[in-house]
């Protein structure tokens, strides 16, 4: 029964003094049934909707994913909102995110009393515990959210995963990128790993970036400010890539319910972008974003699902798509899904742009190669 039925249904049942049934109605089942939740893993499943724009939210997490995200280029991304969540009163006054929440000192917050959760995650875990109603009313109405946090401090090891744990009983699709910290950093990457494994159940999807690729890629004589600019950089990529993949129209659109079908539950994944002009333009920016992808076919081999968008001003042609994906598809293991879009920009030139996710990866050690980024 469609919603103009409904009403007309009800109007007329009004009218005549009839009592009126919901047998049929959408929204007695929704109110009959509640929530719908995943029969094997017991998290909420978001409604079905159709024809809908997708509701992304950026969360940032400690020092650094409230830098990540307060750093995203003049907030470019339309239709997101954003959100930082730390302990630093000083930094949180700077950061220019829509929503701010200060675990520290929070008024009915047993835990939140004046502490410094530095190399003490529990600090923050109990504090973010006590705090899921603003939490949860920060990420009400979202369909993806995106974590950003660096892993080996107290407040992203700590909050990180209560957070996740919160949007995924929502039904929220939750993708984490996640930077760990150098080798030499000694306990914090203890803190780090353990961040980690408590993120991982209730993460959707983890992009990981250890800084010690920063430190291979740009050298040893990098400056500090050179290696946090790049690591931000590298959220800025993906998240861009992966929410322009579903909110770019194009001829063959990437629908929500790809991206969640893809990377519900899916561990460990990759982003890569890649373009080129020219009359090669389509193979040569392919090959160049599958070598991105840690520049290791057997990692993509492994890959459950691939999404692939193609991105031009308009002149793309069947002939260029059947190399696209003849480039990837040759890299791709056979049982994986492979779901294609394309998607209209207002480049000012002829270019062609290759986007790729790959989810459920079971041999990558890090999520994103940082050739892209220099």
């Amino acid at each position: 029964m469609d919603r103009r039925t409904f009403l007309c249904d009800l109007g007329m049942a009004l009218a005549l003094g009839k009592p009126v049934t919901f047998s049929t109605c959408p929204i007695s089942v929704l109110l009959a049934e509640g929530p719908k939740r995943d029969a094997q893993t017991g998290r909420r499943l978001p409604g079905r909707r159709t024809h809908f724009k997708p509701v992304i939210k950026v969360i940032g997490v400690g020092g650094f994913g409230c830098n990540a995200v307060d750093k995203l280029p003049g907030k470019r991304i339309t239709g997101m909102d954003y959100i930082c969540v730390d302990n630093d009163r000083n930094a949180l006054k700077r950061n220019q995110a829509e929503n701010i929440l200060n675990l520290n000192g929070l008024a009915g917050t047993r835990y939140g009393v004046n502490l410094r959760a530095r190399a003490m995650p529990q600090i923050s875990c109990n504090a973010a515990t006590e705090a899921r109603g603003r939490l949860a009313a920060m990420l009400q109405g979202a369909d993806v959210l995106f974590i950003a946090v660096g892993m080996g401090g107290g407040t992203g090891s700590g909050a990180a995963p209560v957070i996740a744990e919160i949007a995924r009983d929502m039904g929220v699709l939750t993708v984490a990128f996640v930077t760990t910290p150098f080798a030499f950093e000694g306990y914090r990457n203890e803190l780090a790993e353990a961040g980690i494994e408590s993120l991982k159940p209730h993460a959707d999807s983890l992009m990981i970036l250890p800084n010690d690729r920063l430190l291979e890629k740009l050298g040893a004589g990098a400056s500090l400010m050179d290696a946090f600019m790049t690591s931000t950089e590298f959220f800025n990529l993906a998240i861009s890539e992966v929410a322009d993949a579903i909110k770019s129209s194009g001829i063959v659109s990437v629908y929500f319910d790809d991206l969640y079908t893809m990377m519900r539950d899916s561990g460990i994944a990759m982003s890569a972008s890649a373009w080129a002009n020219g009359t090669d333009r389509a193979h040569v920016a392919a090959a160049k974003a599958a070598k991105s992808l840690l520049s290791n076919d057997a990692c993509l081999n492994s890959a459950r699902g691939v999404l692939v968008n193609v991105a031009t001003n308009g002149s793309l042609k069947l002939s260029e798509v059947l190399q696209v994906m003849r480039v990837i598809g040759s890299r791709v293991g056979k049982d994986a899904t492979v779901i294609y879009g394309s998607a209209h920009h207002n480049y000012g030139d002829n270019r062609l742009v290759v986007r790729i996710l790959a989810t459920g990866l079971v041999d990558a050690a890090a999520s994103i190669d940082t050739r892209k980024l220099a």
